[in-house]
């Protein structure tokens, strides 16, 4: 199991903690390693990524779909990851959000924001799936 942050050295540093406090729930067997990783180099790293032949794996991702700018570079890389390691499929959690950043800083003192003010499309996930499939990803909801 390959644990992956694109965040700061503390951040690892957390993720590790928490992998060596939780071991004893998957076993001695079980390797689990935390490693940094942001989109656009994982190339570079090849060899963590390869999984042995024949081998069925999942790439499951949280949090990884809110920036709009980022979906080609995480498209990218998951292709490469899926391209190199046949069988392996991906899953991606996606939080639909009622507002972008922008809406944020304008919303400061707003108590709540009601529901006939959210969006009825969710244009971030719509970005993602058409940069996926234009990048030869199936795609599915």
């Amino acid at each position: 199991v390959l644990l992956t942050d694109g965040g700061s050295p503390e951040l690892l540093s957390l993720a590790a903690q928490n992998v060596e406090c939780n071991s004893h729930l998957w076993g001695h067997q079980t390797n689990v390693r935390v490693q940094r990783l942001r989109w656009g180099e994982m190339r570079d790293v090849q060899p963590a990524w390869a999984m042995p032949p024949g081998s069925r794996g999942w790439i499951l991702g949280s949090d990884l779909t809110y920036a709009r700018a980022a979906h080609r570079a995480l498209c990218l890389e998951l292709g490469w990851l899926l391209e190199h390691n046949p069988g392996c499929r991906a899953i991606l959690a996606h939080q639909r959000r009622a507002v972008g950043l922008r809406g944020i800083r304008a919303l400061r003192g707003v108590r709540g924001l009601p529901l006939s003010a959210r969006p009825k499309r969710d244009r971030q996930l719509e970005h993602l799936m058409l940069t996926a499939s234009a990048l030869g990803l199936s795609v599915g909801e």
